[in-house]
């Protein structure tokens, strides 16, 4: 008897082992680490990437391990899930870190390997075969512990398709990470599927800009459920809304309920020219995320787009923005974001907050 318990216990183990690998083989886990002098000066790195190499991409700044991730998908997404420390290298001096996903779209024609910087020449042709998203930007110096060194989780979801090509970026100075993990897996459900409507009962408040910007549901616009902190004084908090209201002057949900988009002030900007952009926050403080669509193409993608990311406490507040020179001059928009959640992009669903989104206008230095 005791024999055959011992048979069956070590049958029970093995096919749970093997349940085990058949339920993770679709996810790959890779580690990467570097180490970055002032001024955004590569010293040493290594991974488990795409020939265990960092990239240089001059148009940008960004310097990136790529990661194999199966064949593009259009009919499935990417999730990642991301951790690693960050400590100063020369305890002496100030350091800061940006980090960042790349992934190839669907207009890159390697498989074999992915779009290296010989590929991009130029920036039009970087954004054609990379998308990026900025998820983390600090100074060491500043970190909550005092000790110059944090610890960094992330999970994103790259919905539309799942791309062959997905790297982590970074940028900054007098940084190391030694021990960074990332996971990504292809998983059904995503692509070219829109996101499901929210639940019936459930109320969440949508932005409004217009067309081709991503504000309508079946687009994955940003969207908050009802509560949390939000955009403006005490008599400001949003109201909800059953789908995005994109309007010519961003202001349709001014017009759909309460006029609620009166958190943040945005002046005329000039290209090169710093200015005072003035948020006021309430409901506990929360993340402020924010965006300007410089280049004016429709959307907040684009590298320098992503103008504010931080924590905010109750009260008035002053994020001061320089638009690039090369900005296009006109009317564009902005979105601003706030939740309780941390790395918010410009889409998806957060599980409270706001979003609103304002018109800009841009304007040439003379």
């Amino acid at each position: 008897m005791t024999g055959q318990k011992t048979r069956f216990e070590w049958f029970l183990a093995a096919l749970a082992a093997l349940m085990l690998t058949t339920v993770s083989a679709t996810a790959k886990e890779d580690t990467f680490s570097i180490v970055m002098a002032p001024n955004n000066q590569f010293i040493s790195g290594g991974g488990t990437g795409y020939n265990g190499a960092w990239y240089l991409y001059p148009n940008t700044g960004w310097w990136n391990q790529w990661f194999d991730n199966g064949p593009y998908d259009p009919q499935k997404k990417m999730v990642i899930d991301l951790s690693l420390t960050v400590r100063i290298r020369r305890p002496a001096y100030k350091g800061s870190i940006k980090i960042a996903y790349n992934w190839s779209t669907p207009q890159w024609p390697g498989s074999s390997q992915p779009p290296l910087p010989a590929d991009v020449p130029d920036l039009t042709t970087e954004n054609n075969y990379i998308k990026r998203y900025k998820f983390y930007e600090g100074s060491l110096s500043s970190f909550p512990s005092g000790s110059g060194t944090i610890t960094i989780k992330n999970h994103y979801e790259i919905l539309d398709y799942n791309p062959q090509w997905l790297s982590i970026d970074v940028q900054g100075s007098n940084f190391v990470i030694e021990d960074g993990w990332i996971k990504h897996e292809c998983v059904p459900n995503g692509g070219s599927q829109p996101p499901p409507p929210p639940p019936p009962g459930e109320q969440c408040d949508f932005g409004d800009a217009p067309g081709p910007y991503p504000t309508l549901l079946a687009h994955d616009g940003a969207r908050h459920r009802i509560g949390g902190p939000w955009l403006g004084d005490a008599d400001n908090a949003p109201d909800a809304e059953a789908d995005g209201q994109p309007n010519a002057a961003a202001r349709g949900d001014d017009y759909a309920g309460s006029n609620d988009e009166r958190g943040v002030s945005i002046p005329w900007l000039t290209a090169g020219v710093p200015a005072n952009i003035y948020v006021d926050v309430s409901g506990g403080g929360g993340y402020v995320t924010a965006w300007i669509d410089f280049n004016r193409d429709g959307d907040w993608l684009d590298a320098g787009e992503q103008i504010y990311a931080g924590s905010l406490p109750n009260g008035h507040h002053k994020i001061t923005v320089t638009p690039p020179s090369g900005s296009v001059f006109g009317v564009t928009f902005a979105r601003f974001r706030i939740s309780t959640q941390a790395g918010l992009g410009p889409t998806g669903l957060a599980p409270d907050g706001e979003v609103e989104d304002h018109q800009v206008w841009i304007f040439r230095r003379w």
